[in-house]
């Protein structure tokens, strides 16, 4: 806590007017934000952060007033069940098993993760694992990459460079897709209840039952976006795909390729919804 400076109010991203900054002393300036005046009876707001609405409730307390975006999501994932490199695939990744869904600086719908590539190769495509002896007679696990070691850090930028990288990207959105679908039902069927038991609780807890309705709304049009993003970028990419085929057997009237994660018949796809890309 900071004397002063804890009773200011958040403003959202287009409504703060000051910010602070921490010297290398450690003592905190309260200052303008550029391009901006206060007026003497103007309160003064200060952003507490740029995370999304979910973070704004569970941390703050409160949903700005006026918001019109959830601005990120973070969506759990989990490697299949009957992946047989699993357990050794959570070791070695270190990483939030999940993914991030957000809006950009251009106010596109976008995302990222670093766990999602570890789930969308297998020994088929080259990945391995290894049990090591330390110096210490300690062991530890060690991931290959078609016979080398590999870097953890590394391994996007490393199936980005393989000729197999559009087949991984496909896996990747494909996954994310399901992963957000599964949400968005989710979201509608707790709507649903939230009906139910809305006329009681609005009663008891107004301001709760208008936060809760709210952020499920913002929640669930940031995964409609999203949603039509990533079947942009997999029409993309099966697009492509539908043209090697084509260019290597024009004569064939009907075309089917199979990623582990998707068909492509006739240029459509036909989503393997309830199957993780292997």
């Amino acid at each position: 806590m900071v004397p002063v400076l804890d009773m200011a109010n958040h403003g959202s991203t287009d409504h703060y007017n000051a910010r602070f900054e921490v010297d290398d002393d450690g003592n905190v300036a309260l200052l303008v934000r550029d391009g901006r005046q206060i007026g003497e009876d103007e309160e003064v707001l200060i952003s507490y952060g740029p995370g999304g609405a979910t973070e704004m409730i569970f941390s703050y307390g409160f949903l700005e007033q006026g918001a019109t975006s959830a601005r990120e999501l973070f969506l759990s994932l989990e490697a299949p069940d009957d992946d047989p490199l699993r357990t050794a695939k959570v070791r070695v990744a270190r990483e939030a098993p999940g993914v991030r869904i957000f809006v950009d600086p251009n106010g596109e719908v976008s995302w990222e993760s670093a766990f999602v590539w570890w789930m969308c190769i297998n020994e088929e495509d080259g990945l391995d694992f290894k049990v090591l002896q330390t110096n210490e007679g300690s062991r530890e696990l060690q991931a290959l990459w078609k016979g080398s070691e590999l870097d953890p850090r590394v391994l996007k930028s490393t199936l980005m460079d393989d000729p197999q990288k559009d087949i991984f990207m496909l896996r990747a959105v494909v996954m994310i897709q399901q992963r957000v679908e599964e949400q968005g039902e989710a979201l509608s069927i707790s709507g649903e209840k939230l009906l139910e038991q809305g006329s009681a609780m609005a009663e008891k807890r107004r301001g709760t039952y208008d936060s809760i309705n709210r952020l499920r709304e913002l929640e669930l049009d940031l995964l409609t976006a999203s949603f039509g993003s990533l079947e942009m970028q997999v029409s993309l990419v099966t697009t492509f795909f539908r043209r090697c085929i084509e260019s290597t057997n024009p004569e064939t009237n009907a075309h089917t390729t199979e990623t582990g994660a998707s068909h492509i018949k006739d240029g459509n796809r036909v989503p393997c919804r309830k199957h993780a890309p292997p």
